[in-house]
């Protein structure tokens, strides 16, 4: 009741009464404990007083629907032992517990079953004494589309977008994380003004803040845009063996050892190849067999030793000057 109620007091905590005197203030109005910021308590309570949002559970109407704001939440112990409802307003919180006093439990009575037709009479009954429309919030929110990876306002490099909650008249700056780069497609570096055009492609990278740049590097590196312009600017020379030193494998590291787990499923235990630089301009071997670039994104451990080859497209893997990078690793 006591976490509850903060929902209801712009996210301040209250000391519950059995009665409520009069000559009191509204404790959020004179209290130093706040519980969580109003951005929060506004963002839970809009989902937890979502009356769509439960119709696919719930269905339509039900004790957890209102005609007017209210935050209603559930819980049924195991084994139907007890359940109760919690509801908030904007004057009230009302919580209700439904259970045998001896423990013993019920006949699959569930929080919605049991104790929420209860709270909703109790909060129609409130609201015929004190009718309320809404909330009254110190801060007002609005929802936007935002980048769902930086959480700023979307460019046309951001390939995924949601809706945030962020405070109305808030001016969002534009989304840094994604870029897009000019590249040299013979070798996978920057492209200069220099280039031809046709050996220039856009690519997206991701310029994500310093305090990633670690774990970029280890999990993620090819989303780092390269820093190095192509020397084959300004010529027309149309070979990537020249230099396909600017693709090499990050992972798996070479001489890099696995051990099977016998308790997952087999299928669950792969391997994901990882490369500087986007390697689907050529080919891959596993074990001397060409493999798809959907087939490194799932590469099955099998005990043994095994062998990955980057050559360049259509190249002989038994070639040396063919292969661009190899690595050997292991499987117990």
């Amino acid at each position: 009741m006591r976490a509850y109620s903060v929902f209801g007091r712009q996210g301040y905590f209250c000391e519950l009464t059995a009665e409520y005197q009069a000559e009191q203030k509204p404790c959020y109005q004179n209290t130093d404990q706040r519980i969580f910021s109003q951005k929060t308590v506004i963002i839970i309570r809009d989902f937890l007083s979502d009356n769509q949002a439960r119709h696919l559970s719930f269905g339509h109407g039900g004790p957890l629907e209102f005609d007017y704001p209210v935050l209603i939440k559930t819980g049924t112990s195991q084994n139907y032992r007890d359940n109760w409802t919690v509801a908030v307003t904007p004057e009230h919180t009302v919580g209700v517990w439904v259970g045998n006093f001896n423990g013993e439990p019920m006949r699959e009575v569930s929080g919605v079953t049991g104790a929420a037709p209860i709270a909703h009479e109790i909060v129609e009954w409130l609201h015929t004494q004190n009718a309320w429309t809404a909330w009254t919030d110190e801060v007002r929110l609005t929802k936007k589309t935002v980048c769902a990876l930086s959480g700023k306002k979307p460019t046309r490099g951001c390939p995924q977008m949601k809706q945030e909650f962020v405070k109305e008249g808030e001016v969002l700056p534009p989304c840094d994380y994604h870029q897009h780069v000019a590249i040299d497609v013979r070798n996978g570096l920057k492209a200069e003004s220099s280039c031809p055009p046709e050996f220039v492609a856009e690519r997206g990278y991701l310029n994500l803040p310093p305090v990633y740049s670690a774990w970029q590097q280890e999990a993620w590196p090819q989303t780092i845009a390269p820093y190095d312009s192509s020397p084959l600017c300004g010529t027309a020379v149309a070979s990537d063996r020249i230099s396909s030193f600017a693709v090499r494998i990050v992972s798996p590291a070479d001489g890099a050892v696995y051990k099977l787990d016998l308790h997952r499923p087999l299928k669950a235990q792969y391997i994901t190849l990882r490369t500087t630089q986007p390697h689907s301009a050529h080919d891959v071997y596993l074990d001397e067999k060409l493999i798809t670039n959907e087939q490194t994104k799932k590469i099955f451990l099998t005990r043994g030793k095994h062998n990955i080859k980057l050559v360049t497209r259509g190249g002989d893997p038994q070639r040396e000057q063919d292969i661009i990078d190899q690595v050997e690793y292991g499987v117990r």
